[in-house]
C-alpha cells in the first residue's frame, strides 16, 4: 500500500453554476444612518448664543431647539429614502 493511496483527488474550482470569480465577496450592506444629535446640540448653542446678544435667550434657546429639530427631522426622512 502506498502512502498516497488515501488522497482524495483535487476538483475543478468552479463546479457551481457561477463561477468563484463572479461572486461577491460579501453581501452588500446598507448605508449607515446619519447622526443628527449634534445638529439639535448646535441648534440649541446657536439659539442661547443668539437670544443673549438680543436678551431673550429663553426665546433663543426654544427657537434654536425648534430649527435643530427641524433639521435633524429632516436628515430622518432624506436618511429612509436611502
Amino acid at each position: 500500500m502506498s502512502a498516497f493511496s488515501n488522497i482524495v483527488p483535487a476538483r475543478p474550482l468552479a463546479l457551481d453554476v457561477e463561477a468563484w470569480q463572479r461572486r461577491c465577496m460579501t453581501s452588500k450592506k446598507p448605508p449607515a444612518p446619519r447622526a443628527a444629535g449634534a445638529i439639535i446640540a448646535l441648534g440649541l448653542l446657536a439659539g442661547t448664543l443668539i437670544g443673549i446678544f438680543l436678551h431673550q435667550p429663553s426665546l433663543g434657546f426654544l427657537v434654536g431647539l425648534a430649527l435643530g429639530s427641524a433639521i435633524a427631522i429632516g436628515l430622518w426622512l432624506m436618511d429612509r429614502r436611502r
